[in-house]
């Protein structure tokens, strides 16, 4: 994972890394938490396309399985590939392909709406996905920091 290590300096003692072995170990369910999140995203960027949020649960749970048919297409190839560089080069490949798909998804799902403002759209959503995600980290934090 890029810059993140991994390993606490001291076995006992909880580090952020947790949550983030947390993620990478429980894909599945970070993929099924992340649904509701990113279709709230989707849908209060593309509010005016007259879709309500239950439908945008539908879209993002199908371009979540989407994604995840890539990232194993994906990680057959980076397998033999990775073996021979420690660039994170594909790494960020990765991420201009899951970009190129959602938007392709997107695209495809609101045909009313012109190409441009579709991708700006699509970049909003992203840029809301990640406001939100901050934010119910944060919330996770001072919850559990309430709670100990």
């Amino acid at each position: 994972m890029l810059g993140f290590k991994s390993v606490p300096d001291d076995k006992n003692s909880p580090t952020p890394y947790m949550v983030i072995d947390w993620i990478i170990a429980h894909y599945a369910y970070t993929s099924l938490l992340i649904i509701p999140i990113s279709s709230l995203a989707s849908y209060l960027a593309f509010i005016k396309s007259r879709y309500n949020y239950f439908q945008h649960l539908v879209l993002n749970s199908f371009q979540s399985g989407q994604i995840a048919v890539f990232h194993i297409i994906y990680l057959f190839f980076t397998y033999f590939i990775n073996k021979k560089t420690t660039s994170y080069t594909l790494d960020y490949i990765e991420l201009i392909l899951g970009f190129i798909l959602t938007f392709w998804t997107y695209y495809q799902f609101f045909d009313t709406i012109h190409g441009v403002k579709k991708l700006v759209l699509t970049i909003i959503s992203y840029i809301l996905f990640l406001v939100l995600i901050a934010v119910f980290f944060v919330l996770l934090f001072l919850i559990s920091k309430a709670l100990l």
